[in-house]
Order: C-alpha cells, then sequence, then structure tokens
C-alpha cells in the first residue's frame, strides 16, 4: 500500500481531502504556537470530521504542500503534521514516517522513532514563519488568543549558576562557535517557548532559526574561565 506522503498530493483543487486540508492546517499552526500536540480526533471534532481516520490524506496533502513550498523557497519547512497524534500511543501515526525517511530519519524500534518525533516537535514550535507559510498558501490564521499560553509560559522557571549563565551570553556574542559566520547578529538568550520551554540561546536569521543549548562542562568550563573571565563585559 501507498504511503500517505506519496498518495495524498496538491492542496488547492477541489478534492474532499484538500478542502479539510486548508482547514486544518491553519489549526496545526495554532497548535504549533502553543507548542502543543492535537489528538486525531479533537482535530477531527474541530474540522467536522465524523471519522479522524480520514485525517491521513488532508495531512498527507498539507505534507506536499509544505515540500512544494521548501522547494521555493530553498528553506527547510518543518513538517507541522507531526503535531497530530494518536491517544494511545500519544504518537503521530504511521502515515508520518513517509515525511521522516524522507529527511533522511531512520529508527530500528519504537523508543527511537519517539525521540525523533519529540525532538522535532521542538522544532516544529522554534519555527518562526508559520504565518509566511499560511500568507504564501493564501490560508487565514485561526482566530485564537494565544496570550494566556504565552503569560503562563514566562513563569515559574529556576536559577542556574553564575558560570552557565556566563557561558551562555559567551555563545550569544559569538556566533561563529556553533557554526555560524563570525559577524552574524548575536543571538538571544532564555528564548521562552509559548510551550512553556526555554532555549538557551536562539539566533534568528532570514528564513532560519538556530536553538542552541549550552552545557558548562568540563572543556567548556575552560573556555568559560579563559575567556569569560569578566562576564561583565560579555554582549547579551
Amino acid at each position: 500500500m501507498a504511503k500517505t506522503s506519496e498518495t495524498a498530493t496538491g492542496f488547492h483543487g477541489e478534492k474532499l481531502y484538500q478542502r479539510r486540508a486548508r482547514l486544518v492546517l491553519p489549526i496545526l499552526v495554532r497548535q504549533a504556537k502553543a507548542g502543543t500536540p492535537i489528538f486525531y480526533e479533537d482535530l477531527a471534532d474541530e474540522v467536522s470530521m465524523p471519522n479522524p481516520r480520514n485525517l491521513n490524506y488532508p495531512l498527507g496533502c498539507i505534507g506536499d504542500a509544505l515540500n512544494d513550498l521548501s522547494d521555493e523557497w530553498e528553506d527547510e519547512i518543518p513538517h507541522i503534521q507531526a503535531l497530530v497524534k494518536n491517544q494511545h500511543t500519544n504518537l503521530p501515526g504511521p502515515g508520518f514516517d513517509g515525511f521522516l525517511e524522507q529527511k533522511g530519519e531512520k529508527w530500528s524500534n519504537a523508543k527511537e522513532r519517539r525521540a525523533i518525533i519529540e525532538s522535532y516537535w521542538a522544532k516544529i514550535a522554534a519555527y518562526p514563519y508559520w504565518d509566511d507559510v499560511l500568507e504564501a498558501l493564501k490560508l487565514a490564521p485561526t482566530a485564537t488568543d494565544l496570550a494566556p499560553v504565552i503569560a503562563n509560559a514566562g513563569r515559574g522557571g529556576g536559577g542556574e549558576g553564575p558560570d552557565h549563565l556566563a557561558l551562555k551570553n559567551y555563545v550569544c556574542a559569538n556566533p561563529q562557535l556553533v557554526g555560524l559566520k563570525l559577524g552574524d547578529p548575536a543571538g538571544e538568550p532564555e528564548y521562552r517557548l509559548p510551550s512553556g520551554d526555554c532555549v538557551d540561546v536562539v539566533f534568528a536569521q532570514k528564513r532560519r532559526i538556530h536553538a542552541v543549548e549550552v552545557k558548562p562542562a568540563g572543556w567548556c568550563q575552560t573556555i568559560l574561565r579563559a575567556a569569560c573571565s569578566n562576564a561583565s563585559n560579555i554582549v547579551p
């Protein structure tokens, strides 16, 4: 049987799955901004679909549209349909595997697949151009107030040692340490996602975002002492 990623093509046609895809994508963008996956059943209810199993073709259609837009922009767009998950496994169904394989992902067991997908969810939440995607596909955002979600994300959070904070600030001021170009704009520390998660350092570029987790251990501590002895001079 052909995989969904290979059979559900097109986006702006008038087939039922194409019309449903255009209803579903703005909802998934809303979920991406909130950093929250959605169950198949809940998504089906929201777009008045009686059988959640029929979401496979609208979601495959969305994946195809994102592939086309990625080619047009010459930049990767995460496959947002990964946010739709099964209530029993708490993961996307096997129809999404074709899109993971297109990205070169491989796994040998369920645990590895879960780790790949959880990492992919974070990538979707961090992607900053979902509104641009909707505009390019001639879709309007779903009218949802995310302010309470974002406000809650800003609360709480634990402390950290001065070494860790100084090292994060040093990385912000030196993008070349993480493979970017010397002279690129400085990063933003403590970048908070609507999900409540916090990324240590984020470098935002035109159509790409680079997220960096900083772990001050071992040789990192040596660099910190040598290069960051005066943390007050570090530009965040």
